[in-house]
């Protein structure tokens, strides 16, 4: 019997770390969202299909180049947190970037790479890399907002909206000059 019980406690434990892991991982993002500051990044979107996953739009961030953290050489891959503010107009502006999470304020846990663009090689700069690189849209929608994009790229300032809490960051929103894209796309 003790033998029987041990194998209902391990199986229990099982269950509890099976539904435990995932609802840790969605309450950070709800957190996020309902507590988060908000932040806006300037974009290039595209639209790629996703067999996996469905419809979503690509979107391309306009590069911010920072000094490394600490001094560091920067490599590939490199984590790193960045210290955000707004600016006036609310798009995010990179105060800092450190190899250790900050105690408090608004940041967010992002991969660095080094910057070749800055001076050439061997500038000692880092570009940030954010850590999300998709807005996921209805199936039926996402094709119609490439096309609306496409179609204003030129006159169009795109941009996403990001809540940032504890290091995580969760994109709300996908606007064409202040203008939610799926209202620009029922507006076809």
């Amino acid at each position: 019997m003790n033998t029987r019980n041990a194998l209902l406690a391990a199986f229990a434990v099982l269950v509890i770390a099976q539904w435990a892991v995932p609802a840790g991982m969605i309450l950070r993002r709800e957190a996020s969202m309902v507590r988060g500051n908000e932040f806006k990044l300037r974009v290039r979107p595209v639209d790629p299909y996703d067999a996996f996953r469905g419809r979503y739009v690509q979107l391309g961030f306009d590069p911010i180049t920072v000094p490394p953290p600490d001094g560091v050489r920067v490599v590939p891959g490199q984590k790193a947190y960045a210290l955000l503010k707004a600016d006036s107009a609310g798009f995010v502006m990179v105060e800092a970037v450190t190899s250790t999470a900050p105690k408090d304020g608004d940041y967010l846990e992002v991969t660095l790479r080094p910057d070749a663009n800055f001076g050439g090689t061997g500038s000692g700069r880092a570009q940030i890399v954010w850590p999300f690189d998709r807005y996921y849209m209805e199936e039926t929608v996402a094709p119609a907002a490439e096309r609306v994009y496409r179609d204003q790229a030129s006159s169009t300032t795109a941009y996403v909206t990001v809540r940032v809490l504890n290091g995580t960051g969760v994109i709300t929103g996908l606007y064409l000059d202040g203008v939610p894209i799926e209202q620009k796309v029922r507006e076809m």
